[in-house]
């Protein structure tokens, strides 16, 4: 069975190694929404400078700095930084709430397969916000 993966293209350690496939460019973005359901992450967390509300952080890892760089590339975020965690061989990039809300149109406008309860993490806070927006608008002109 070992030998049969590595005919299939199967490699030990390959988060060490991986690249972004030679694949048509209108495809990529599938590519990096299947990377992110993998080794990515989304969460709503409390706001550390106010505690009364909410902000969406999400992120990518892998254990190639390269990989990371190349997927910067192609994401419509401002954030251009790969940082490395200490002590591991590991690398993040971090994206702020306004970079998140990117990533989620890129990777899933007209899309239909992804891990359902990432998307949906997205889908919350997006909901929240735009209520919160709303009941501010409404209360600003009373």
């Amino acid at each position: 069975m070992f030998n049969d993966l590595i005919d299939l293209g199967c490699v030990p350690s390959k988060s060490l190694i991986i690249r972004i496939p030679a694949i048509s460019e209108n495809l990529i973005r599938h590519f990096i929404r299947g990377y992110f359901d993998g080794d990515g992450s989304v969460g709503i967390y409390k706001n550390s400078s106010n505690g009364n509300t909410r902000t969406l952080r999400s992120s990518f890892c892998s254990g190639s700095q390269e990989f990371l760089e190349a997927i910067m590339c192609y994401l419509p975020t401002n954030n251009r930084k790969v940082k490395k965690i200490p002590n591991k061989n590991l690398y993040t990039i971090n994206l702020s709430v306004n970079d998140s809300i990117s990533l989620y149109k890129y990777l899933y406008t007209d899309s239909t397969i992804c891990l359902q309860r990432k998307r949906d993490k997205f889908e919350n806070f997006i909901q929240e916000r735009c209520s919160e927006t709303i009941i501010g608008q409404s209360l600003d002109k009373d």
